[in-house]
Formats: structure tokens, sequence, C-alpha cells
């Protein structure tokens, strides 16, 4: 279990203390397609946008994108 506070004070939201998981209030959005609606051209076509283009846009709006290694790892599951 993370210790939210252990003595040092707030933490503040930020890339770095989202991915350490110092920040508590941090979670994963994820997109769920299901098998059958990914034999879908135009659901796989975006599901793939999403996947190749999150690290980039993801910032854009103000949160943090997961690992690269992450966005692959789905990627390759997906196909």
């Amino acid at each position: 279990m993370r210790k939210i506070d252990a003595g040092q004070g707030c933490v503040a939201p930020s890339d770095e203390t989202i991915r350490s998981g110092t920040y508590p209030l941090a979670r994963p959005v994820y997109i769920y397609p299901t098998r059958k609606a990914l034999e879908r051209p135009e659901v796989k076509a975006f599901v793939e946008f999403y996947l190749k283009n999150a690290p980039e846009l993801v910032p854009e709006v103000g949160y943090t994108p997961l690992l690269q290694e992450m966005y692959e790892e789905s990627l390759q599951k997906i196909q």
C-alpha cells in the first residue's frame, strides 16, 4: 500500500509523480473494444489510430500518456 503523505506534505500532480505512483489520484483511461467490434474495419482502424497517436495527442488535453511500450503492446494484441 502506498503512503499518501508519509510526513512529506502534499504531492503535486505531474507526469513524473503520476508515473511513479506518488500522486494518488491518477488512473489509466482505457477503451475496451470487443473482439467482435474489432472485426469491423472502421472500429479496428479507430483503435489503431488511437493507440498510434495517443502519446502525442493525450498531453494536448492535459493528460499524462502511458509509456510507449504499453501502446505498442496494445497494438500487438489487436493484430
